[in-house]
């Protein structure tokens, strides 16, 4: 009798000890963040800049990532595989826990090398600062030193825009055929 009680309590404690932390999570009604970035801002895996090119665009893009409260992200890959470009950036922003607020707001650069392909996704803010207008406007101005293999150049010029981009929208005049960028 004494071994049965001994042993239901010790079923009882394990059971609370097993389901207190599960009930805890579900009550606290809050997203679950790891407290430090998983990435960098910048992801190089073909290694086209140099570590003081790479550390230039980092700071670059954790500024205005910051200041805007608007995550800037340029990703660099080897292959798509079977995937399109843009099903991949949005894999890889969905993935990576990127963008910030609730809403996940930020871009994401993607670059292919071997298949000479890009993308460029924008989440919850982003939908607004680049609608389909500015996300053809935003190409026009980085792309062609990408076709010139400038990397750092393009990716330099692809942040600044962004900032732009964020700052124009925040005002209420995101970039549209309407409302063009600055030449």
């Amino acid at each position: 009798m004494r071994n049965k009680v001994i042993a239901s309590l010790l079923l009882m404690v394990l059971s609370l000890i097993i389901t207190l932390p599960c009930t805890l999570a579900e009550s606290s009604n809050l997203k679950r963040m790891p407290s430090e970035r998983w990435l960098p801002r910048f992801v190089d895996d073909e290694n086209l800049l140099t570590t003081d090119q790479a550390e230039e665009l980092i700071t670059k893009l954790d500024e205005i990532s910051k200041r805007q409260k608007f995550d800037v992200n340029v990703v660099v890959i080897y292959e798509l595989g079977k995937r399109g470009a843009q099903d991949y950036a949005n894999d890889f922003y969905g993935q990576n826990d990127l963008g910030l607020g609730s809403d996940n707001n930020g871009i994401l650069l993607l670059l292919a090398m071997k298949d000479r392909d890009y993308a460029v996704v924008a989440f919850g803010y982003g939908m607004y600062a680049f609608n389909s207008a500015g996300h053809d406007y935003l190409a026009d101005i980085f792309l062609p030193y990408l076709a010139d293999d400038e990397y750092f150049e393009a990716f330099m010029i692809f942040a600044d825009a962004v900032d732009d981009f964020v700052s124009a929208a925040k005002i209420g005049a995101p970039y549209d055929e309407d409302n063009p960028p600055p030449s």
